[in-house]
């Protein structure tokens, strides 16, 4: 094999200019190694005059003479795989370009953080800043983080960022990690993990002369301990040195010798005054380094940063000297504690000054450990293994790199499996490739998969299903399909579930339809017709109908051309169920972003249209979108991705989003895209039954008036037949209802403004309202809001959504002018629990206020809010309790925070009903036994009084304790301070927000749910895990104690004791699966959504009547 590495020489030979030729010399027993050097003294021979330094800043973004060196030796070279390392500053984007437009496969080592770190370390003003993750360099352009100066920072900080922007770095064949560590922090980062190969650094034993032992003087001189390398604030030094003042206090004998240069070389000079067994010889040669290896009892690894791998430690394997290394990064998986060397936590200096005691007291057990360690590097290391993992990573490289780029022209078309409707003439010569991504899902995949199957025309189709291992009713109605091609296999969510079904493709034309989405009849032969028709348009958007569960059809988006800045502001205004692509744009690289498991779709095409895709509209229904009231881009996690995105894009700024907006609505309005029109479909509403057509008046809005064709044969035959009502034409009195209410819920983003919760006790409450006759039920909702349940017909949808704050605060307090009724409501209702200030209007009026968190927060938290936040919110709540007709409440906890609320704040007392709260999962029975792994979960947030920072810090300590300790699965936000414990921890796990299935999988998987909140209103998580089988650790004295003592008093724990959380874990784990499916039957009955809409109800028909 011919391998060419590129990579740009420091101006201070280090790691990663040893490691390349190291690579260099390994390749070269089986391979022909070729190399593109450039060297970083080439900018410093040229001067520092300002037209100098501008013209270096030019030439890192494109360097002629770089690329045309680099384009010469690939032509002269003809290499089979390109490594490439650091080519900045001389190398230039245009390096990047060059390599990834030649056909080489291209594989990039990963030595550091560079490609989300502008210094590469994710270092500066002598702290970790670890937002460049996510592609946020602002501290680190403030630390002048690189060569000192905060205007280069700056520069290369915009050169990073418009590489991810250019896709430059999704579109590698592959990287090549040194270290687990590195790939997972990569992975977080949003490099796919399929593109990510595992290969540490190789390292060949020599023989050592071990003729002497610790010292020249023998066996009974002094022990020594050694630190190799730069003296540099990351490296530890400060921890170093505090816990080697205490050993000294401690024990009369040991040196400690630190060896080196750096800036910190000063600094050490003055403590050497303050110690007596300190030395510091300075740089040393590699003969006087080899032979303090030799004479030292350990080497000491204190980094405060995260070592990517740790060369140093193979060093000091190699002279059988064990290791005492910090638990940051790389060290974790070098050094293994009680085997090769010691571990402690990287700023705790009391317990590096133990494992430093313990290395010296003990000799017998150093010389083990060492020894051990020298075994372990002869095992994993050697160049011999690392050659054959080379070997195959690069096969593996080349052939992914073949699949994409060289596919026989003669496979574009043919298909994998014959379409339904038999053979067809290829007039067209268009194959149609639909992935379907999916995930416990069946009910709505069998109808997405027959609205494909019953496609017709002259083109062929391949339907390719991915599912996420849903289980065996998935396996058996996968095993009947003839038509779609159906794998069950873990992906990492839906995103890598569509991209490898791209991956498989071989149609011309390539579409993914999610589960929740159908095509239209005849959907297929319109695509091909215009991509016949023409064949610039790479990219086609087509329009869709939205539709309730039940196939009604409740609004129609009609497509137009979308634009980046309106994505990246705003939303993207497509949908995925009507894009079609060429599949050249996948061949080229182009692929969904795994980092993101919300947005994704978004990012996708911004992507594509910042690249000069052309595309294409065409103005008819091609799909159908089912509203689930759960779909993705509904969720907590859809809502924070896309801020995140923003940010890193720099499209947050609210003038910006408005202007976008404007032009959006502006650009819809002239397209006619709000105008009201009939629609007919013909979808599949149950396997097996063939398409049935409805139709209905709709609009952009997501209401409508239904009616099915099968309803008027139904009329004809004089068999009684449900109505569909128009919700702007509805009255919302029911001959059988005894009262009817108005449920404001458009001030509910699920997951956005502390409402997901709420929002999932809105949805089951309206649901059992509406299902037990004596409550007519309409609601009022916003584009993006919550939406009502399925079987609520009466639904005021607002034209906008109010996911913008300040939209929403307009719409909270003036839609009461906004939707006015025929018939009046009986009373209006706010779950959410603020009133309008134009309460006036909505009389009588009764709300659930869930809690007071909020002045909470702003006594404990001040900093977590804006003031202003903090004096707005308890402005509303002071405003709806004084004026609010009647007040429900959640728990006798939220009750008495309510009344000491008013009585703070000199409001008179009034009557607080307690009705509870009902749960979603109240719908699925109760598990009598189900299988558990050895995990716990905890529904990380952000939010102070979740106290999931507490949490993280407890159980980053324990599992060094506790060798049975189970993981954490940490589920949503996590603060960003402890980044670093969840880096360097082995038993917590990160998770992103999951969807619902997921969400009831992590459940039913997990021995306990650990809710670690200092207040809550009512707690439903607790409910919802003794729903699904697993107990709860919760906080004394909080509404959860109160909430599960109907059925348990297990699990109960102080804030101010960690032990006492294990306590309460271990109390729980030992509860039996029978004792545990009582307290969830218990708590069913106690909770359930019968009984809480009845105390609900109650309060209803005595407001009426006082009214």
């Amino acid at each position: 094999m011919r391998v060419i590495q590129v990579f740009n020489r420091y101006l201070e030979r280090g790691g990663e200019e040893m490691s390349v030729e190291r690579v260099a010399t390994t390749l070269r027993q089986q391979h022909l190694v070729f190399h593109c050097y450039f060297d970083s003294e080439d900018f410093v021979k040229r001067g520092k005059s300002p037209l100098v330094l501008i013209g270096q800043a030019l030439s890192m973004l494109y360097c002629p003479r770089s690329v045309k060196r680099f384009k010469r030796q690939l032509e002269a070279c003809r290499p089979d795989l390109i490594l490439m390392h650091n080519v900045f500053p001389v190398g230039s984007i245009g390096i990047y370009c060059a390599a990834l437009n030649s056909g080489i496969p291209v594989l990039h080592y990963i030595h550091n953080f560079r490609p989300f770190s502008v210094n590469g370390y994710l270092w500066g003003q002598n702290r970790l800043i670890p937002k460049g993750l996510r592609k946020n360099f602002w501290s680190e352009i403030m630390a002048g983080s690189w060569q000192g100066s905060r205007v280069r920072t700056a520069w290369y900080a915009g050169l990073i960022l418009l590489m991810h922007r250019m896709g430059i770095y999704r579109r590698m064949t592959g990287w090549v990690a040194i270290s687990q560590f590195m790939k997972d922090t990569f992975v977080a980062a949003g490099i796919p993990a399929d593109h990510i190969f595992l290969l540490p650094h190789s390292w060949d034993l020599e023989p050592v002369d071990e003729s002497s032992e610790h010292s020249p003087t023998g066996p009974q001189a002094e022990p020594v301990i050694l630190f190799l390398g730069r003296l540099a604030e990351a490296k530890g030094l400060r921890v170093l040195i505090e816990a080697w003042k205490k050993v000294e206090a401690q024990r009369p004998v040991g040196r400690l010798i630190i060896c080196g240069d750096g800036p910190m070389a000063g600094w050490l000079a003055d403590e050497q005054s303050h110690l007596q067994r300190l030395e510091l010889p300075g740089f040393v040669t590699s003969d006087q380094k080899n032979e303090l290896l030799r004479q030292c009892r350990a080497l000491v690894v204190p980094s405060v940063w995260w070592e990517p791998l740790g060369l140093v430690v193979y060093e000091g394997y190699q002279y059988s000297r064990p290791v005492i290394a910090a638990r940051s990064g790389g060290l974790t998986e070098t050094v293994q504690p009680g085997q090769t060397g010691w571990l402690y936590e990287a700023t705790d200096a009391e317990a590096l000054k133990d494992c430093l005691i313990a290395a010296l007291d003990d000799c017998a057990e150093a010389d083990r450990r060492g020894q051990a360690g020298r075994v372990w590097l002869a095992e994993n290391t050697g160049s011999a293994a690392w050659l054959e993992r080379f070997n195959k990573m690069a096969e593996a490289a080349i052939s992914q790199h073949k699949a994409i780029h060289e596919r026989p022209a003669s496979e574009a078309g043919s298909p994998r499996k014959p379409h339904a409707a038999g053979a067809v003439q290829d007039r067209m010569q268009v194959g149609f490739s639909v992935v379907t991504p999916s995930f416990k899902q069946l009910d709505l995949l069998q109808r997405c998969a027959a609205s494909v199957a019953d496609q017709i025309g002259d083109f062929r189709v391949e339907h390719l299903i991915h599912d996420g291992l849903s289980g065996a009713d998935f396996d058996s109605w996968a095993a009947e399909q003839a038509f779609a091609s159906c794998r069950s296999e873990k992906d990492e969510g839906m995103y890598d579930a569509i991209n490898r079904g791209f991956a498989r493709a071989t149609g011309d034309v390539v579409a993914w339809l999610n589960c929740d989405e159908q095509y239209l009849p005849d959907t297929l032969s319109k695509v091909a017709e215009y991509f016949a028709d023409h064949p610039e348009v790479d990219i086609l958007f087509g329009d869709i109908v939205v539709v309730s569960p039940d196939g009604n059809p409740l609004g129609y988006r009609q497509a137009i051309q979308p634009l980046p800045g309106h994505i990246r502001s705003c939303f993207l205004s497509t949908f995925s169920a009507a894009t079609f692509l060429r599949r050249k744009v996948i061949d080229q690289g182009h692929l969904l972003d795994i980092g993101y498991r919300a947005i994704s779709d978004a990012v996708w095409i911004e992507e594509l249209l910042r690249n000069g895709y052309r595309c294409g509209v065409l103005n008819e229904p091609l799909a159908v979108f089912t509203q689930t009231g759960s779909n993705l881009g509904q969720t907590m996690q859809s809502v924070e991705e896309g801020q995140q995105w923003r940010k890193t894009t720099g499209a947050e700024g609210g003038l910006r989003k408005a202007l976008w907006s404007t032009l959006h609505r502006l650009r819809k309005l002239w397209a006619g895209a709000y105008r009201s029109r009939e629609v007919n479909i013909s979808i599949h509403l149950n396997e097996g039954a063939g398409r049935k057509t409805l139709r209905g008046r709709v609009s952009e809005r997501w209401v409508g008036q239904v009616r099915a064709d099968s309803e008027k044969q139904q009329a004809a035959s004089g068999k009684p037949q449900a109505k569909a009502t128009s919700s702007t034409e509805s009255k919302i009195h029911n001959g059988n209802s005894t009262i009817a209410i108005t449920a404001y819920l458009a001030d509910q983003n699920p997951g956005h403004d502390r409402s997901f919760g709420i929002s999932r006790m809105s949805h089951v409450v309206l649901e059992a309202l509406q299902a037990g006759g004596q409550v007519s039920v309409q609601t009022i909702v916003s584009k993006t809001s919550q939406q009502a349940p399925v079987s609520v017909k009466a639904v005021r949808v607002l034209p906008w959504g109010t996911r913008g704050k300040w939209v929403r605060l307009m719409t909270d307090h003036f839609h009461p002018l906004l939707c006015r009724y025929h018939c009046a409501p009986d009373l209006h209702y706010f779950p959410k629990g603020y009133l309008p200030l134009l309460d006036g209007f909505c009389r009588p009026s009764v709300v659930t206020i869930h809690d007071t968190i909020i002045q909470y927060d702003a006594d404990h938290y001040p900093q977590w809010r804006k003031a202003w936040e903090y004096f707005y919110w308890a402005m509303m709540l002071k405003h709806t309790l004084r004026n609010a007709g009647r007040i429900m409440t959640v728990s006798e906890s939220s009750k008495q925070q309510i009344q000491g609320f008013m009585e703070r704040h000199g409001i008179a007392r009034k009557e607080i009903v307690v009705t509870y709260e009902p749960c979603l999962y109240e719908r699925i029975a109760q598990p009598i036994e189900p299988p558990k792994s050895h995990y716990v979960m905890h529904l990380a947030s952000c939010e102070p009084h979740k106290c999931t920072a507490h949490l993280v810090r407890w159980w980053h300590e324990q599992e060094t304790n506790n060798a049975n300790l189970p993981e954490l699965h940490l589920i949503g936000s996590v603060p960003p301070e402890v980044l670093p414990f969840l880096a360097s921890s082995q038993r917590i796990l990160r998770r992103p927000f999951l969807e619902d299935a997921e969400l009831q999988a992590a459940y039913l998987g997990a021995r306990a749910l650990i809710l670690p909140s200092e207040i809550e209103g009512f707690g439903l998580p607790a409910l919802e895990a003794y729903y699904l089988g697993t107990p709860v650790c919760f906080v004394r004295g909080t509404s959860v104690e109160e909430i599960l003592g109907v059925a348990t008093s297990k699990g109960g724990f102080c804030l101010a004791d960690a032990a006492s959380l294990f306590t309460a874990l271990a109390e729980v784990v030992q509860m039996s699966s029978q004792e545990v499916r009582h307290c969830g039957l218990q708590l069913r009955a106690t909770y359930a959504a019968e009984r809480v809409a009845q105390k609900m109800l109650a309060v209803f028909l005595e407001v009426k009547a006082q009214s």
